[in-house]
């Protein structure tokens, strides 16, 4: 997690939702994260404010 967020330590995750082509998970800084379940990479990454 640290190379796609550099600047922070690592975060807990707060909620993990599981569909066929997509995991999202939120952590407590209400930052979403998407990742690919087949090459297991984030693809995106919203941060809350």
């Amino acid at each position: 997690m640290n190379t796609a967020v550099p600047n922070q330590n690592n975060l807990l995750y707060e909620q993990m939702t599981v569909n066929e082509n997509e995991i999202t998970a939120t952590d407590f800084y209400a930052s979403g994260y998407f990742i690919n379940p087949l090459s297991e990479n984030i693809e995106e990454i919203n941060i809350g404010k």
